[in-house]
């Protein structure tokens, strides 16, 4: 008995060395896996909330007095003046777009320039006076 448990405790402790390590690398696999499935999730939530803020509307405010509702946060300079014109806001496609930052300072938006509108947004449109 004592002949035979020598040679089974050499075997034994090479073969449970390799199922461990064999049990080890499985699981140093685990983390990649979950680490890509979140991500591939998070993306998908990204994407899912996009679309959502994409169908929001979002009320703001043209020329401190017009209300108008926006479809969606992306924006672009001209969508906000094709949408302010068309709830009857009095400017034109060519007026000079601006958004008030507050304390008096403002940023121009270009028609290409892209813009995310939040809830309140105050926005002034006027004529263009460069006559050169």
């Amino acid at each position: 008995m004592s002949d035979e448990n020598p040679e089974k405790g050499d075997e034994d402790p090479a073969e449970k060395l390799e199922a461990e390590a064999k049990k080890l690398e499985s699981k140093a696999h685990e983390p990649e896996k979950t680490a890509e499935e979140l991500e591939a999730e998070a993306k998908k939530l990204e994407k899912e909330a996009e679309e959502h803020e994409d169908k929001k509307v979002i009320d703001v405010v043209f020329n401190e007095k017009y209300p108008v509702k926006i479809h969606g946060r992306n924006q672009t300079g001209l969508s906000l003046k094709e949408a302010a014109i068309a709830q009857k806001v009095p400017i034109q496609l060519e007026f000079v777009l601006s958004i008030e930052r507050g304390g008096g300072k403002t940023d121009l938006i270009g028609n290409a320039d892209h813009i995310k509108i939040k809830e309140g947004d105050r926005f002034l449109a006027i004529p263009d006076d460069d006559n050169s």
